[in-house]
């Protein structure tokens, strides 16, 4: 099962038009199914083999948690008029395919009841409007990200309530080789607020061995294979590009590379030093997206050229995710990323990042125009824009939702 659903929110009326397009549905295929918001856009409890921990691994999606309801309203369906931030009601399938649009009133992506960086579920079975459970198993998932847009400006946000942590389940683009391309292999993303406001970052990779940039990118948009629909370096602070350790004047979303290897995995571990905490506070990255490339972040030397300010000639895009909300008190978790017990003399990483010059880096390293992706890399449009009147004349809002997982 694949597809998008994708919100359009409109400030004159005041609600969301929920685009939904899922095809591939083979449970239920021409029934009725319930599609919902969760409180977590975490996916952790998906996750497989090489990361799944025996005792500690259920592969059910239980890590998104319960039905996104912020304000405590009884459950119901939309189409009733009753129901909460989180429930988006019935939908109708045919021949596997769910395709249909509704405007709903209770679904907003700013403010506490944002839906950027929560979940959303399709359901089994039809929700009887009554019982939150009655809708069955969960056949799909995905993460409410920040969607690229090609007028105008996006302004979705995460919502206000406090969280430390946020998690990205990471997943192959189609320039992605090995085995752990798919969702729930890959790899994973951890951030952390620390008690002093600054950003910690973890992450494991599976499969890579070779040194590969590591960004924050300015949107959670999973829609183009090639993973261009993430737009470039988050930048609200309108830098030019750096590296950590280099230079805290940079893109807020700017990590370096990953460094650190074993026989297994790649490794990032680094509390963040930029010079504006608010910039990388958690609820301002949730549904943005995170991107592995396929080269070392050459920082800002200057044979790079132009790439220099802008990408550090990082080369393809080969793994991205969506930031959500972590669930941290789920019990259905893999382990917090760990080097290999078995490292001799035990591990130490290495958080020392340095320009390196395009015109002498390795031949694995090496950059070239017909791997890096633009500046402002077009992007596929939204299979269902955003209507004129909201484009033009009111902020725009719009989120998301790739559909990657299915048949749990």
């Amino acid at each position: 099962m694949q597809g998008t659903i994708t919100f359009d929110y409109d400030a004159t009326n005041n609600g969301t038009t929920v685009f939904v397009n899922i095809t591939g549905i083979t449970t239920n295929p021409d029934g009725i199914h319930a599609i919902n918001i969760f409180e977590f856009g975490d996916l952790r409890g998906l996750m497989t083999a090489p990361f799944a921990v025996p005792g500690n691994q259920t592969s059910n999606g239980n890590s998104v948690g319960s039905i996104f309801n912020p304000f405590g309203s009884p459950h119901g369906c939309p189409e009733n008029n009753t129901g909460n931030e989180g429930t988006l009601g019935n939908w109708q399938a045919a021949g596997g395919v769910i395709s249909e649009s509704r405007f709903l009133s209770n679904i907003v992506l700013s403010g506490d009841g944002s839906v950027i960086g929560r979940s959303v579920v399709i359901h089994e079975l039809a929700d009887d409007c009554m019982n939150s459970s009655s809708s069955g198993g969960r056949l799909g998932f995905g993460v409410v990200g920040i969607s690229r847009v090609t007028t105008g400006s996006n302004t979705a946000v995460g919502g206000t309530a406090a969280f430390n942590e946020a998690t990205c389940v990471l997943q192959g683009t189609a320039s992605c080789q090995g085995s752990y391309c798919a969702l729930g292999t890959a790899g994973i993303v951890k951030l952390t607020q620390t008690v002093g406001g600054s950003l910690h970052v973890s992450a494991q990779v599976a499969g890579i061995s070779t040194e590969r940039g590591f960004h924050i990118h300015s949107f959670g948009d999973l829609r183009s294979t090639d993973g261009t629909s993430a737009g470039s370096h988050y930048n609200p602070d309108g830098a030019t590009h750096g590296l950590p350790g280099v230079t805290t004047v940079r893109h807020a979303g700017d990590l370096g590379s990953i460094r650190n290897f074993d026989a297994s995995f790649g490794y990032y571990d680094y509390t963040v030093d930029y010079q504006n905490v608010a910039s990388q506070h958690i609820m301002k990255l949730v549904g943005r997206g995170i991107v592995v490339h396929a080269l070392l972040d050459h920082g800002s030397d200057p044979s790079c050229g132009a790439e220099a300010n802008t990408t550090g000639a990082a080369g393809k895009r080969d793994y991205f995710c969506v930031i959500g909300y972590a669930n941290s008190v789920s019990q259905s978790l893999p382990a917090d990323f760990l080097p290999s017990p078995e490292m001799p003399g035990g591990f130490v990483m290495n958080t020392t990042w340095e320009n390196v010059p395009c015109s002498s880096a390795s031949p694995a390293s090496a950059p070239s125009p017909s791997t890096n992706p633009p500046t402002n890399p077009p992007t596929t449009p939204p299979s269902n824009p955003p209507s004129s009147a909201s484009s033009l004349l009111f902020p725009l809002l719009l989120g998301i939702l790739v559909l990657f997982v299915g048949s749990f």
